[in-house]
């Protein structure tokens, strides 16, 4: 399977036009924009909520915490 199963299956498409291309590629780029907008809310929430934690947790527990958070913001694919 295809890494870009849309993209190439729009590529494959024997009635496709330029226009049907960039009609297809817009809605990729809108749909990337946004999940990549929801990623920046997430980190903005986990940021957040580890703030608050900090007041109502042991110093060690927090340090866990913040550890586990950043390796989940650097884990990327």
């Amino acid at each position: 399977m295809s890494e870009t199963p849309r993209t190439y299956a729009a590529y494959l498409n024997p009635y496709a036009t330029m226009y049907s291309l960039s009609v297809d590629m817009k809605l990729m780029e809108r749909e990337l924009n946004a999940a990549n907008e929801h990623i920046k809310l997430l980190k903005s929430s986990g940021n957040e909520l580890l703030e608050w934690a900090k007041d109502g947790t042991s110093e060690s527990n927090y340090r866990l915490l913040a550890n586990a958070w950043q390796r989940a913001k650097e884990n990327k694919p």
